[in-house]
């Protein structure tokens, strides 16, 4: 490694001692903490979260509050799912396939039925969770053009790191330049991200008028998200060797921690009209939220040189922030004919409503949400068929789309799912649903100064299996 002098590079270290400016949070951030899963429960899971027209059961008080006085009697609900994600990544041509699993409990709750002298009531209290962020993906590949050391040089959060351990150096008449210039060098990484957000609920659903049903709902959210990324870069073929202007770069690792607590709230009204048992009518608006997010972060970069020379920094610290959510408007329907139910049911949310807090600090990224991301109407579809035998065997079956938020990319997600209804004697029903759902995303490891883009390309395929045992307390009214 070339030799520096000292005392200019003493006089530098003192300079950049002042705290480094956090890891940007971003559009990114905003649009991950809002996109939900379809249905915490198997039995709205199973018609692809189509459940705003119908009830009867806790799961209303995700999609339709006001489905929760069709409930003939009180229920105790707990659920377990099974999570495993696929992901087939591109990084400069070169293909990788990863997966992850996960074990988790998106529901317990109880629905009381109140006896009433008309009409219905039902009140309930539970856990559902809402989204899991379980992803994992790896990339490698040699990169002619450009090395994670010339965004150190641009970069006010890794500069510092990047100085202290010589992945960025000065000279005498130069003043600052990267450890690999122009490429050349073999990378590699993975990004592992896990967690989950969930809701503690607070729901009711009454009669108000002769079948027309009005509910509310109280959404406390409580999660975790964690991000963890190593980013290598290797000098295995020897051409960072100290001669030919190149310095004698050996490796690099860049490790990228964050925990984020998060907890918020928001709320959920809705209306359901019934035309005799053929025909259900439900609209329902989920009112604009907030999150507040709570991170914890360190990112540490290692350097090792030809000459035996090793070095290793890290820096920390703590960030808190608000994202505001956006209202959504959802409006379905339900037809039985005979032992056939069809529901469908559309979504609208204006993705451009998405705001980071406090505004002054986000002004660039609050811009590009309010330039970039539009409004969406997700579509669902479902079906429920009870065979005509003595067990009364429900199937079901849905499909959903979700179009991208984004104006520019293409960040739309379909998924496919089926599911059953097993009556377990007169008081417990089991519920069965696997979905499968598809997406692209995309993962850009550092701006570069030329093409090719350092971006990781994702396809992702997450699978979702979820049982659901429904407990009933009581005979009803």
């Amino acid at each position: 490694m070339p030799q520096m002098r000292c005392g200019i590079r003493l006089l530098l270290l003192m300079a950049l001692s002042a705290p480094s400016v956090l890891r940007a949070q971003n559009e990114n951030d905003a649009l991950r903490y809002s996109r939900l899963h379809l249905a915490p429960g198997a039995r709205a899971l199973g018609i692809a979260g189509a459940y705003g027209a119908l009830g009867g059961s806790w799961e209303a008080a995700y999609h339709n509050p006001a489905g929760l006085s069709l409930a003939t009697r009180s229920e105790v609900l707990i659920s377990l799912s099974g999570t495993a994600v696929v992901d087939q990544t591109q990084y400069l041509g070169q293909a990788v396939r990863t997966n992850v699993q996960r074990l988790a409990v998106p529901n317990l709750a109880y629905l009381q039925k109140v006896p009433t002298r008309r009409g219905s009531l039902s009140i309930g209290i539970g856990y559902d969770e809402v989204s899991n962020f379980t992803r994992r993906l790896t990339f490698a590949a040699f990169n002619p053009e450009h090395s994670i050391t010339e965004y150190f040089l641009q970069s006010d959060f890794y500069f510092d790191l990047a100085f202290r351990t010589y992945a960025i150096d000065t000279l005498p008449g130069r003043r600052y330049y990267p450890a690999v210039l122009e490429g050349e060098i073999d990378q590699q990484g993975e990004i592992f991200e896990r967690g989950r957000l969930g809701q503690i609920t607070l729901a009711y659903g009454i009669e108000a008028l002769r079948d027309l049903h009005f509910g509310a709902a109280l959404y406390l959210f409580t999660g975790r998200y964690s991000y963890e990324r190593i980013f290598e870069e290797l000098d295995s073929r020897n051409i960072h060797n100290g001669r030919s202007g190149t310095t004698d770069f050996h490796s690099l690792q860049l490790l990228d921690e964050i925990t984020s607590d998060l907890s918020g709230l928001q709320a959920r009204l809705g209306l359901l009209y019934r035309l005799g048992n053929t025909l259900h009518l439900g609209a329902s608006l989920l009112t604009p939220g907030r999150l507040e997010v709570r991170d914890a972060y360190r990112s540490t970069l290692r350097t090792s040189f030809d000459n035996g020379d090793r070095f290793s920094e890290s820096l920390s610290g703590l960030y808190k922030y608000h994202i505001l959510l956006p209202a959504r408007f959802s409006a379905g329907a339900s037809l039985r004919l005979a032992l056939l139910q069809v529901s469908a049911e559309a979504e609208w949310t204006d993705y451009s409503a998405l705001e980071l807090s406090p505004s002054a600090t986000f002004l660039e990224a609050n811009r590009r949400l309010r330039q970039d991301y539009q409004a969406t109407l997700e579509r669902r579809l479902g079906a429920e068929l009870t065979l005509p035998t003595p067990q009364r065997l429900i199937l079901r079956a849905g499909w959903a789309q979700s179009p991208s938020p984004h104006r520019q990319l293409d960040l739309s997600q379909r998924s496919w799912t089926v599911g059953l209804g097993l009556p377990l004697g007169e008081q417990m029903q089991l519920d069965v649903a696997y979905a499968r759902m598809q997406f692209s995303d995309r993962f850009r490891q550092y701006t570069a100064p030329v093409d090719p883009e350092p971006v990781v390309y994702e396809q992702v395929t997450r699978n979702r299996l979820v049982f659901s045992l429904r407990w009933f307390p009581g005979r009803g009214r």
